[in-house]
């Protein structure tokens, strides 16, 4: 049926859970899984409003946690 099974998670709760899922569901298949990261832009951040002016962060700081969660 399936022979990989694709896994997007932003690090929340949520996907984790649904990763654990798809996790299982590749064991009873018998299938390959494929996991990617997918994390806002330090840009996004800053122009949606998700990080307010009060923020101390730079790009650099930002980019070097998404790389370390990712790891």
């Amino acid at each position: 049926m399936y022979t990989n099974i694709l896994i997007p998670t932003d690090g929340s709760e949520l996907s984790t859970q649904a990763g654990s899922r798809a996790v299982e569901l590749a064991k009873t298949l018998k299938a390959k899984v494929t996991i990617v990261l997918v994390s806002p832009t330090f840009r996004q951040l800053m122009d949606e409003g998700f990080m307010g002016p009060m923020v101390n962060a730079s790009q650099r700081d930002w980019e070097e946690a998404v790389t370390t969660r990712a790891n």
